[in-house]
């Protein structure tokens, strides 16, 4: 995702940008990631374990049923359901405010070392 006021670029990264443990960056995404930070990007990366851990409830979509089909244990059931989601989606927005913090400090003390050097 690309936010150009902010020069911006948000990378989800997915198991292939890892190694087999999953851990270590490859080297192709780590070049990606120079490349865009030369060309004056600020880039976050999210990796998939930690997006995983931020939607620590899993809850599978379904549809809801009717009005008329359902009993009073099954609208509280589907209640329950809308909750889950909305608290795994507030976690997953707070990882990226804070990826998104980091990244913008990171921006900012580069550009004061890029500035005391000349």
């Amino acid at each position: 995702m690309y936010i150009p006021q902010h020069k911006l670029a948000i990378e989800v990264d997915g198991p292939t940008h890892f190694d087999l443990n999953g851990e270590v960056p490859l080297g192709r995404t780590l070049m990606k990631r120079r490349h865009l930070r030369a060309l004056g990007f600020n880039v976050v990366s999210v990796s998939y374990r930690e997006w995983a851990a931020a939607s620590t409830v899993r809850v599978a979509p379904t549809a809801p049923p009717t009005e008329s089909s359902q009993s009073s244990e099954e609208k509280e059931s589907v209640g329950e359901g809308e909750e889950e989601r909305g608290r795994v989606r507030a976690q997953q927005e707070e990882l990226l405010r804070r990826k998104l913090q980091e990244a913008l400090r990171e921006g900012d003390s580069e550009a004061e070392e890029g500035g005391r050097r000349k």
